[in-house]
This record gives structure tokens, sequence and C-alpha cells, in this order.
């Protein structure tokens, strides 16, 4: 936002009597974002979530907690970690990575190959929150950051907010309507999502996939119109449209079946991927071939 919402903190303001406020970045549905100074490394530029709910007793202050012990439970370079905690107040923030660059969302159109080398970070990310027992619930691309960082000549993907992440006991709604799995929208409106497995994530990745080749014809959910929640939880999502990525029309409808277990893990999605770039690894194939019997 161009300027801070109503109840944001003043730049000046102080995390914990270290991390000092510069400006406010953005509000989600579990907290807020801002970029902060570390007081104790000169030019150490930080970001510090702040979250909304304040908590008053034990269970509440475990329960904020939630997301932190998600982070912590997965180490992998396409999953974001947080540096430090605190408590502002009643209300728990933490410190990750402040880093340059933008969100899937704003880099538009991508090619086969760009999104071949993006898509293979975050589906091995996805793929370690699996074998921790965990799902992420929220993939999207507003929560895939493409990041600048020195001595890289490409961007790096990082899946962001485990805010609603779950573990394979927990059984909470969550998410955006949008990228919802057919499971989701059938359990949204009655908030009981008995079953909901990592398979919903393999979907709203392969959906963020195929909005990301062919964006003109991104399919949208309404979350208060049942009948949009029905289209979603009974058809199925149509493959991308542009002739290029025409031969990949089984491969997404199996990605994001209706039916759950007609779709792979987050491992074995990872190693479908490389049928993007098929076609012009073929081609060089033969090209390499040909060079080497042609004389």
């Amino acid at each position: 936002p161009a300027e801070s919402p109503s109840g944001a903190l003043n730049p000046g303001e102080l995390f914990g009597s270290r991390y000092r406020i510069e400006k406010f970045v953005g509000r989600g549905g579990q907290g807020d974002v801002y970029r902060c100074q570390d007081t104790e490394v000169p030019g150490h530029t930080v970001a510090v979530k702040l979250i909304h709910q304040a908590t008053r007793t034990d269970e509440e202050r475990a329960f904020a907690m939630r997301e932190l012990r998600m982070m912590a439970a997965v180490s992998h370079p396409a999953i974001v970690q947080f540096k430090d905690l605190g408590w502002y107040g009643a209300r728990l923030f933490f410190v990750m990575p402040w880093l340059q660059g933008t969100t899937l969302e704003d880099a538009g159109l991508l090619s086969r190959k760009e999104a071949r080398r993006i898509f293979e970070s975050i589906a091995s990310g996805v793929a370690a929150l699996h074998s921790k027992g965990m799902r992420h619930q929220d993939i999207k691309p507003s929560n895939i950051f493409l990041a600048r960082i020195d001595g890289f000549d490409h961007l790096l993907p990082l899946l962001l907010d485990l805010g609603v992440a779950a573990r394979d006991g927990d059984a909470p709604v969550a998410g955006s309507p949008d990228y919802f799995a057919p499971e989701l929208a059938r359990a949204w409106p009655t908030g009981k999502a008995t079953g909901i497995g990592p398979e919903a994530d393999v979907f709203a990745l392969a959906l963020t996939l195929r909005n990301a080749l062919d964006p003109a014809t991104a399919p949208t959910v309404d979350p208060f119109s049942a009948s949009s929640l029905e289209a979603r939880a009974e058809k199925a999502v149509s493959p991308p449209t542009t002739p290029d990525t025409a031969y990949l029309k089984s491969t997404f409808e199996r990605w994001m079946a209706v039916d759950p277990e007609q779709r792979p893990t987050a491992r074995v999605f990872l190693s479908e991927l490389q049928l993007l770039t098929a076609p012009k690894d073929h081609r060089a194939e033969r090209a390499r071939l040909f060079r080497r019997v042609a004389p």
C-alpha cells in the first residue's frame, strides 16, 4: 500500500529494543510486515512480521508460535526462514531476511524454461514440507518470491507465508479460493476439512504454474458463491491454452485432477517438470547427435 493502514506502527518505533521500523510494507491475513534496521548490526536490514492477534494465555501464545514451528521444522533453501522473535506487548513478532525482488504475481507471463527453473525449486521445498508431515495450504503467485541475491545470475525462488500451514493431524480450511483444490472448495462452506492432504498443495502448485504460463485465462473462484465453489469442486480446471503448451494437456489434467488420488506427489511433480522444456531438449539432443555423426 502507498500509505500505512489504520493500526500500523510508525517509523522509528522499536521491536524488542533492537529492530527500528523504517516503513510499513504490507498487511496479510495473519499479520503486518515492516522493513526494519537492526540497531545492533549497523547496515543490516530485516523484515519483521507482527501478528495481529494479541495473546493473553499460554494456549494463545502457543498457537501464535505455530508458524514459527512450521518454519523451524524445515530447513530448505526455497522456504523462508526466521532469524529472531520477540513480543510487542502481547503480540508475537518474528524477524526474517529482508530480500529485494518481486513476487511471481508481478512477474507476468513466464516462458516454459523460466517456469521450469522457478517451479523445480518451489516444488522441492513443498516436497520437503510434505516429508515432515506438513502442508503449506496457501500456495499462490503472491507467496512465491523471486529474490535478487548478490553473486547469483538468476532470481532465486522462495516460498513465503506459512501462516496457515498445517500438520497432517490438523484440518483447518484455509488458503486462497482462487487456488483451492476441489476438496477444499467442497469443504469451505462447512469449515470441516477432514481428509485434506498434501495433494491439495500439488493442485495449487500446478494451478500456479498453469497461470504463469497462461495468465490471460486464469480461473477464479468466488468464495461467497455456491455455484462458483461447486464448479471448482466438480469440474476440472482447463490446462493452459497457449499453442506451445498444447502437448502438456494430459500432464496438467493429471496434476490438477478433481480426484486427489489421481494427482502425483510433490516429489513426482518435481521430476515431471522436465517436460516443460522437453521439446527444446529433444531438439538440442538431435542437433548434438547430428554434429557427432555428420562427418
